[in-house]
């Protein structure tokens, strides 16, 4: 018997397995994507598909590892290997079948990997990046093939470029020979850099530019980076010519670390974030672009400025901004279907699109700048968006249909004859049924015979011998005679003709959509950005939050009647104030669960809101300008590196104090808790001090009670605390912010409300009754702390 391994398909498959290498090879076999041997065995569990092997039943031959996937599901079980660090190699059929003997020819026509998914269903930004360096010098050049996205970074630590990995995100890097710098990106792999005339050819086709300056690279090694990038990136994608979006240097954004986006809750948990609750965005481009802007907000004025014009228009307007919204629900991701196959359906899908999105604009006063820009560059899309009107139609068939009557008069005729064709079947089914006298004979059409003509079981003896069988059923047969032949020979090549005359006029229409799109990109760009906006409208109308009033003056927080955005139900709204040279530090004491913690939060929110040009959630705010908004709080520790959670404590205050100026925002909770008690409160005495000289505003949440002392040495720190009241054993907390420090932790109390064991709370009263007793006797300092609390 023949080895299945040797066979031509086997060997078709081991040519193209071999240039794919490490990927995984999806093999198109019909309506299937299949993968063999290791490729299938590792692929199965993690798709959640049955493994099963060709050459079952050979007992004297190994079978072959085997599993597949449908065609028209492809995307949801890529999505599930690239969500597992696995890159994919798509080996498609490049030939018709039904034209071709023998094996069809088959050549890999696309590779994915988890930051590079040229895929439909997915809005999420994914991003591939190349980085050349060291720890303290790097350069990161990143992009999303999906959008056309590109940008190049800069930085001196490796915390700096973990950041960056998190925050964008990046799910491929590329690292090239001889870089001895990596960071924890589950996917990664070396590379070579281009040349710089290589790499300054690429970007001026990948850019569509005339002039390299155009772009905001610094040095001949940026190019060589981004040019290499870009080449890695279209060498995946052969049959997709891609372009990117000429990108701005990314100045006077606020330094947000990793660590601060997780303490404040921004996109992390899934279930409750902050930007589940502020996406009322209506199509994927404004959902990326509202992500981008809470990942890099500003320090620019002016930009605020705009944005906070934008965004108080946009909440005059209820009206309007739900007629907007209406449009913009109409438009799909054009961003996408713009660097997706040609395609017809695609194709319908970007002129309604377009004309959804004109319609919007349309619709806009001309009372804003913005309007009027968006106004303008939409307006070149006007005779495009008519032409697709006319020449384009709605049509169930994939490949057939899509194009307009009256459009090409070739194709109207041959639409003609393909009409007469069916009639034409028709009466040949008749004359059939009179020729053989067969009462229920049909003319069907089959995907491997073609027409067939099909009769029962019980009437096939009327069929003669001459007349082919091609197929034997369970309850008929199916034959072909010569005449069924001969028709079916003028139709298949009528329908043929008429694909290709419809293809034909297809890419004519993508022609002249690739003409318009340098233009269309960054007109994207400000949809986007008003989508972004009528989302945060909408959510500061429903919200009922307050446009806040930027201060030129560095060093100022002023909130009244503020709370947390994400639990405005169960919260006593808050109001402070934060003065560079008179209260630039607030040491904050109290209980667990008095709500220390939430008052960082709100600080830290409403500062971040107005930097992004949202509103903020409170009844006024005044608030000046950060370039830094660092947040520590929570324990957790990292395993993974043996890193203790004092030690990610130490670290995250180390990296807030490190790039920290007058200018920033700093807020640490429960420093220090992780060691024992004189280690921790030394700790924390020191890092408040250092936080005063920096001259930074900031709130230091803290159960350490002596550091109130601090309060005479540091003249601009003022102590605070949450209101708690003790009745009968109970605690009552009022949850208001008051002058001075706590009067004590309340530590037993808040462990009697969560239900410890009476008998455990009596034990532990009395034990710290024996240690208030034998603590050595009071300092000066700490009888004046004594003496500044407030019952």
């Amino acid at each position: 018997m023949a080895d299945p391994r040797q066979s031509p398909m086997m060997k078709q498959w081991r040519s193209l397995k071999a240039q794919a290498g490490g990927n995984l090879l999806f093999f198109r076999l019909g309506d299937f994507y299949e993968l063999f041997e290791q490729d299938a065995v590792q692929a199965a569990p993690l798709m959640g598909v049955t493994l099963t092997s060709r050459n079952r039943k050979a007992e004297d031959e190994e079978p072959i590892p085997l599993c597949g996937v449908p065609v028209h599901q492809f995307e949801v079980y890529a999505h599930k290997l690239l969500d597992k660090a696995k890159a994919i190699s798509v080996a498609e059929q490049t030939e018709d079948p039904q034209s071709t003997k023998g094996l069809v020819r088959r050549e890999i026509v696309q590779e994915l990997t988890p930051g590079m998914r040229l895929l439909a269903n997915e809005d999420r930004p994914h991003y591939t990046a190349l980085i050349v360096g060291k720890e303290e010098d790097w350069i990161l050049a990143a992009c999303d093939i999906a959008t056309g996205h590109a940008l190049i970074e800069r930085g001196e630590s490796l915390e700096a470029l973990e950041d960056a990995v998190s925050r964008l995100p990046i799910e491929d890097l590329r690292i090239p020979h001889g870089t001895k710098l990596s960071c924890s990106v589950g996917f990664q792999r070396a590379c070579h850099l281009l040349l710089p005339r290589q790499a300054r050819a690429r970007l001026m086709e990948a850019f569509l530019l005339t002039d390299l300056s155009d772009l905001p690279l610094q040095s001949e090694l940026e190019m060589q980076c981004l040019g290499s990038l870009i080449e890695i990136c279209q060498r995946a994608q052969p049959l997709t010519p891609l372009r990117f979006t000429p990108f701005q240097e990314q100045a006077h954004l606020v330094w947000m670390g990793a660590s601060t986006r997780r303490h404040l809750h921004l996109f992390e948990p899934k279930e409750q974030n902050l930007f589940q609750l502020l996406d009322q965005t209506q199509t994927a481009f404004g959902r990326r672009e509202l992500k981008s802007l809470m990942m890099h907000p500003t320090q620019s004025s002016k930009e605020i400025r705009n944005r906070q014009e934008l965004l108080r228009y946009l909440k005059q307007k209820p009206f309007e901004r739900s007629q907007l919204r209406k449009s913009l629900k109409r438009v799909y991701d054009l961003e996408r279907l713009l660097r997706r196959k040609r395609q017809a359906p695609q194709l319908f899908q970007i002129a309604q699109s377009l004309q959804a999105s004109l319609e919007a604009v349309r619709a806009l006063s001309d009372e804003l700048p913005f309007f009027r820009e968006l106004k303008e560059e939409f307006s070149a899309f006007e005779q495009l968006s008519q032409q697709f009107e006319r020449e384009l139609s709605w049509s169930e068939e994939p490949h057939a249909g899509w194009i307009a009557e009256k459009v090409n008069p070739s194709l109207d005729e041959l639409r003609e004859l393909q009409k007469r064709a069916q009639k034409a079947l028709s009466d040949m089914e008749l004359s059939l049924r009179e020729k053989f006298k067969v009462t229920h004979l049909k003319i069907k059409f089959h995907q491997t015979h073609g027409f067939v003509m099909e009769v029962s079981r019980s009437q096939r003896d009327k069929i003669p011998e001459g007349v082919p069988r091609v197929q034997s059923l369970t309850q008929a047969d199916r034959f072909k005679p010569s005449e069924l032949k001969d028709l079916e020979s003028k139709i298949l090549s009528l329908e043929r003709r008429i694909r290709e005359a419809e293809e034909a006029e297809i890419q004519r229409l993508y022609e002249e959509l690739e003409r318009v799109r340098p233009a269309l990109s960054p007109a994207l760009k400000k949809l986007a950005r008003l989508d972004c906006f009528q989302s945060l409208a909408e959510v500061s109308t429903r919200e009922n939050w307050s446009s806040p009033q930027a201060l030129d003056k560095i060093g100022q927080v002023r909130l009244e009647e503020a709370w947390h955005p994400l639990t405005k139900e169960n919260f006593i709204p808050l109001s402070f104030e934060l003065d560079q040279d008179r209260q630039r530090c607030l040491l904050l004491t109290g209980p667990n669960m008095a709500g220390k913690s939430s008052l960082l939060r709100v600080a830290a929110l409403c500062a971040f809101l107005h930097q992004i040009g949202s509103d903020i959630p409170a009844r006024a705010g005044h608030l000046s300008r950060f370039d830094r908004i660092s947040c520590r709080m929570g324990a957790h520790d990292d395993l993974l590196f043996g890193k203790s959670t004092f030690f990610v404590e130490m670290k995250e205050v180390a990296q807030m104090l490190q790039g920290a100026t007058e200018q920033s925002l700093l807020l640490f909770d429960e420093i220090g808790r992780g060691t024992s008690t004189y280690d921790g409160m030394s700790l924390a005495w020191a890092i408040t001090e250092e936080v005063h000289g920096l001259k930074a505003l900031s709130i230091v949440a803290t159960h350490y009670l002596e550091l109130a002392a601090l309060e005479q040495s540091c003249k601009a720190l003022k102590n605070y605390h949450l209101g708690v009241r003790e009745i009968r054993g109970k605690l009552i907390f009022t949850r208001k912010l008051e002058a001075g420090p706590a009067s004590q932790s309340y530590g037993i109390q808040v462990a009697r409300l969560a239900e410890l064991p009476p008998a455990l709370l009596a034990r532990a009263e009395k034990k710290l009754k024996d240690l208030e007793r034998k603590r050595s006797p009071k300092a000066p300092l700490f009888e004046w702390v004594e003496s500044q609390r407030y019952v």
